[in-house]
């Protein structure tokens, strides 16, 4: 993983250089540029990517017959249009999308001098960057899902509503936000007292000693709602949670309880849609697919957490909580790429351009 770590302490670098000179934005611009690049001239890098290619070139768009198994319409539509360029025009397009969009909202909604911090958590947290370069169909359901909560909060329902739909053409999962949305909207303007984060943090911990409990009923729920689609991947048994996590997700928790009373209503709103993401941490212990739902969320910590630190006050209580984000990234990013199921997908970087040929075989 050379290239992805280089690539990765150049945006910092950038980054945190150009926040020294005043040139912030130009420097988030740049940094999102080296990004583009780096998804959109992969090529067989990621678990999944062999599948989408395979997926790519068995459909035959003057086959009527090979297009019915595909129920995700906006997927499909996807190929059908990029068909003629090919694959790896369609994953450059991907690129493009998913760095407009996290560029977009992280000049929205985080402060310039933090610009380092989004970038960093974005880049190297195996939730989101690596993640996404695999799970494509999902990665573009989640940019979706994440513009339309500006509209959420600008109280444009049907637009979001409209981009929620257009997300679920992307991705089954999609089809579960509606009501996690709906509950944020009534509870974003309650304020928390300390029983109140004291029962949300020790139901936190509960869920991961009791979540199995939940198990026959969550799996009733997601084949009412995806039928058998998914059967393959509820049979996957689940694990038992490292200390390791529960801690450094209680911690981050507590932190976002502590310090929701002094956020905005916009932030209070985004507050509660990560809460949720977190929520879901414990359930996927034991379902793994239900971590499909908690990506949708979790991508909020790229904002919430450099915005925590313009509400935090004292100097030692940001560089605590700073070390922290980054411990807790780069544990979560060792375990990753040691692990069996995603490491050797990840190990070697190569470019489209390895699979030119000039003199043939």
């Amino acid at each position: 993983m050379i290239t992805f770590f280089t690539i990765g302490t150049v945006i910092l670098v950038i980054s945190s250089f150009a926040i020294r000179t005043g040139k912030a934005k130009l420097g988030l611009f740049v940094s999102f540029i080296l990004i583009f690049l780096f998804l959109a001239l992969r090529y067989n890098y990621g678990n999944d990517y062999p599948g989408y290619l395979d997926q790519f070139n068995r459909i035959n768009i003057h086959n009527f017959q090979s297009l019915i198994p595909y129920r995700d319409l906006g997927w499909l539509t996807l190929i059908i249009l990029f068909k003629p360029l090919g694959f790896f025009s369609m994953v450059i397009f991907l690129a493009f999308v998913n760095c407009v969009i996290y560029y977009r909202l992280i000049v929205r909604y985080v402060d310039r001098s933090y610009y380092w911090l989004a970038l960093l958590i974005y880049f190297f947290d195996s939730n989101f960057l690596l993640i996404h370069l695999s799970a494509m169909r999902q990665s573009l359901s989640i940019a979706i899902f994440l513009i339309s909560l500006q509209y959420i909060l600008q109280k444009k329902y049907l637009v979001s509503a409209a981009l929620i739909l257009l997300s679920l053409s992307f991705h089954a999962s999609a089809l579960l936000l509606f009501p996690v949305i709906f509950i944020s909207i009534l509870t974003y303007k309650v304020r928390l007292g300390r029983i109140n984060i004291g029962i949300l943090l020790a139901s936190f911990v509960l869920l991961f000693i009791f979540g199995y409990l939940f198990k026959p009923m969550l799996l009733d729920l997601v084949k009412s709602v995806f039928g058998y689609k998914y059967l393959v991947y509820l049979k996957l048994s689940g694990s038992k949670p490292p200390v390791v996590n529960i801690i450094s997700y209680l911690g981050l928790l507590f932190v976002i309880l502590f310090y929701y009373n002094r956020l905005d209503n916009e932030y209070k709103f985004l507050a509660n849609l990560l809460v949720i993401g977190f929520f879901i941490i414990p359930i996927s212990y034991v379902i793994p697919l239900s971590i499909r739902l908690a990506y949708y969320f979790l991508p909020i910590s790229i904002l919430m957490y450099p915005h925590l630190l313009v509400v935090i006050k004292p100097i030692l209580t940001k560089q605590i909580f700073v070390l922290a984000i980054i411990v807790i990234i780069f544990v979560r990013l060792i375990t990753f790429v040691k692990s069996p199921t995603y490491g050797p997908y990840y190990t070697r970087y190569k470019t489209i351009f390895s699979t030119i040929r000039i003199f043939g075989d």
